[in-house]
């Protein structure tokens, strides 16, 4: 039903409540990023496999150019496990672990997965995994082999490979022209001297023998079959080679390269390549003469090659053999056979995610945006000024990670002296602290400087710096120019008022709010009024900010509260802490709750839904909606037309989507994005609503990803939709709006 709203035909009879159509979402990068592990297809050739952070990807032209693929696979949280592989006798079946350390298997080449029924426990980690001719065989960290004969859903320990002595095996690797051959190699060396470094079954993997030693205390990097009998290894940098299918072993060259792989650079030929990502050998000869070094284009990066997992051969449809391994924050690099120089080769292979996006007010190809993954290598803060074409990384001296970045839009027009902000966690990470990590530039991105005066500080075996959690959010306050207008936003700048959500300080939950009147030069705490944290025996409870607003006539801001609820009893104890919206009428240095309506966290007598995001009409004052869900849940919309005093529910959102970012859109009110987080290992969650969130209508149809981070508008193109996700930056034209009588519309 529409409501105060006039539906118009036109071409063709529209009704109200017409699905929109499919969008053709085009992938804006950035491309590259961490990526765990390659393996090698065997359902086509040319296939190749890439297991990163943010999910599972294919190559079906060796690695030439990439899709990410992966219905049903749980991606939030993101993949924990670097465990991947395929099967040489069902071409087309996979198993990996996801984020949950569930065992997954797909029978249609990575497209789609089932769980199959095994969870591994937590806080150990799969370190080897192969498919033999007997099952599928896995290592945890904590030791031994075990094999499952019904696809995946139960384990038994195989003999041979002592469990007693918690020995793990990085690698299991199947003969893929006899598949009952398997060898099974140490992972970061042997627990105890004498222990051998590779063993080998005959039957699938059930019964192991030992074939190779070494006395010093490293590790199989990999196992490469030249042919069914001709096999290479790689043992700490020393190369061996087996002409009897891995009954005997001879030593053939040794660089003493930690974790480095062996790789053959050509089918049939005798020439060979080894390389730890940082130096690189390759001989013509199975090293009988003398190597040449191949480290033309290779990444180098400080600190050693931790992330410098997989080394494999691909051959693409023309026949044309392509070496390819991971690069840390690079993502995958080829070596060309001829010049023997890497290059990247990640075209579309997004394994980063992207958070916190922002277009530059006065130029909608400027993008910018965070990065918001702890454990990633690659530098937090990513720029485009071609509309995502190509893309520059920046921060990584100063920042962890990015979760939010703002312009200051009186001062966008010139890129020479744009003033940007951006926020998330410093670099620095003492024990149990983090850096408050927010930085300004007054260059358009060149520089950037840490906005750290007047926050909390610490000291901590020797090392200074900031008390302040995750910075989740950046808003400057429209009106905070030296000369404001009567009404609406400043046009001239800059911007005086910054404020920043965190998590706080500690315990004491101070700092949560914090608020500069300097552009961010000096910060006070102003959140006076919001609740504070509950800690007892059995449970911990607190709340802390994840969205701010600014009411239309400017004299009200609206805040959105989030809940942590733990509990370390075994009764359930229902959260009894106030959390919801609140609103400030002085500036943000006071807050009350406005939740009168919203629905109450599952079993609370007090404690409202989380509240991951807010909008406020752009012009009408008190107008708001609220988006309101519970971990696992689907979300709903909540409106308020006097300022949050009163709620009344919306219409409802088509269900499996955890909204978390909401949007109105500034030229046409009425109209609402909503975006956030597929449930149930699903894809997309990008709704419209283009009547004031009466009804919602999906827009990610054809958008490959299971969070939306961010929706944006394109400034001077509102069609045009602009998203982040957990595999990098979209676009696409949002269908049409619905034809509005401009005399019922309330603007």
């Amino acid at each position: 039903m529409c409501i105060k709203k006039l539906c118009i035909s036109v071409a063709l009879a529209m009704a109200c409540g017409t699905v929109a159509q499919a969008q053709q979402w085009q992938p804006q990068g950035p491309d590259g990023g961490q990526v765990r592990a390659l393996v090698r297809g065997y359902a086509g050739t040319g296939q190749v496999f890439a297991l990163a952070n943010n999910g599972l990807f294919v190559s079906d032209d060796a690695g030439q150019q990439w899709r990410g693929i992966g219905i049903g696979l749980n991606t939030v949280p993101y993949q924990s496990q670097s465990a991947l592989a395929a099967s040489p006798l069902a071409p087309a079946r996979l198993f990996l672990f996801d984020g949950d350390n569930r065992l997954m298997r797909s029978e249609d080449s990575g497209e789609s997965w089932t769980a199959t029924g095994y969870v591994h426990p937590q806080f150990d980690s799969i370190v080897g995994m192969g498919i033999s001719a007997a099952g599928l065989l896995i290592s945890p960290s904590s030791g031994g082999v075990f094999l499952s004969t019904d696809l995946g859903a139960t384990f038994v320990p195989t003999q041979g490979v002592d469990f007693s002595q918690e020995q793990p095996m990085g690698v299991l690797a199947v003969n893929p022209s006899a598949p009952l051959e398997v060898f099974a190699g140490v992972f970061l060396g042997p627990v105890f001297d004498g222990y051998p470094s590779l063993f080998r079954s005959v039957d699938g993997g059930v019964n192991w023998v030992p074939v190779l030693h070494s006395e010093l205390p490293v590790d199989i990097a990999n196992v490469e079959f030249l042919t069914a009998s001709d096999i290479v290894t790689s043992l700490g940098g020393e190369v061996y080679r087996s002409t009897d299918a891995g009954v005997s072993w001879t030593s053939i060259a040794n660089f003493l390269l930690a974790d480095a792989h062996v790789a053959r650079v050509s089918p049939g030929s005798n020439e060979l390549l080894l390389t730890d990502g940082r130096d690189c050998y390759r001989s013509a000869d199975f090293f009988v003469t003398a190597a040449q070094a191949c480290t033309a284009g290779l990444p180098q990066w400080g600190g050693g090659n931790t992330d410098f997992e997989s080394l494999i051969g691909a051959t693409d449809a023309a026949g044309k053999h392509h070496v390819l391994a991971t690069a840390r924050r690079y993502g995958v690099i080829a070596l060309d056979d001829t010049s023997y120089v890497w290059s990247p080769r990640n075209r579309l292979l997004q394994a980063e995610t992207s958070h916190g996006l922002a277009i530059a007010p006065t130029d909608p190809q400027w993008y910018l945006s965070g990065q918001s993954r702890t454990d990633s290598f690659g530098l937090p803060l990513l720029s485009s000024r071609d509309g995502g074409a190509s893309w520059q990384r920046d921060l990584g001296d100063k920042a962890r990670l990015i979760r939010t970045v703002a312009f200051d839009p009186t001062r966008s027009a010139d890129a020479a002296t744009a003033v940007l902000y951006a926020a998330g966690v410093s670099r620095r990470l003492p024990a149990g602290q983090t850096n408050s990590g927010i930085y300004k530039s007054t260059d358009g991105g060149a520089n950037w400087t840490a906005l750290n005066d007047n926050l909390p500080s610490f000291s901590q075996g020797g090392i200074s710096g900031v008390l302040l959690d995750v910075v989740d959010q950046l808003k400057l306050d429209p009106r905070s120019c030296a000369l404001p207008p009567a009404r609406g936003a400043c046009t001239q700048g800059p911007l005086d008022t910054v404020f920043a959500l965190s998590k706080g300080s500690g315990q004491d939950g101070d700092f949560r709010v914090i608020r500069s009147t300097q552009g961010g030069a000096q910060w006070s705490a102003v959140g006076a009024g919001l609740p504070a944290r509950i800690e007892a025996d059995e449970f911990i409870q607190s709340v802390h900010p994840v969205d701010l607003e600014f009411d239309a006539a400017g004299q009200t801001l609206y805040l959105a509260l989030v809940g942590n609820y733990l509990q370390f009893g075994d009764t359930p104890q229902a959260p009894g802490i106030v959390s919801g919206v609140f609103a400030s009428t002085d500036g943000g240095s006071t807050w009350t709750a406005r939740n009168s309506g919203l629905p109450l966290f599952t079993g609370s007598s007090t404690t409202t839904r989380d509240v991951p995001a807010l909008a406020v009409h752009p012009r009408r004052s008190g107008v708001l909606w609220a988006a309101l869900g519970e971990p696992g849940l689907s979300s709903s919309i909540y409106r308020s037309s006097d300022g949050g005093l009163s709620w009344t529910q919306a219409g409802a959102l088509p269900p499996g989507c955890a909204v978390h970012d909401l949007q109105v859109d500034a030229a046409a009110p009425q109209v609402l994005y909503a975006a956030g987080t597929a449930l149930q290992q699903q894809r997309g969650c990008l709704l419209r609503s283009e009547d004031s969130g009466d009804s919602w209508t999906a827009l990610h149809a054809q958008l490959p990803v299971a969070a939306v981070n961010d929706v944006r508008q394109q400034p001077g193109n509102p069609r045009r939709l602009v998203v982040s996700s957990e595999r990098g930056i979209w676009t696409a034209d949002a269908p049409g709006d619905r034809i509005f009588n401009t005399g019922l519309d309330e603007g």
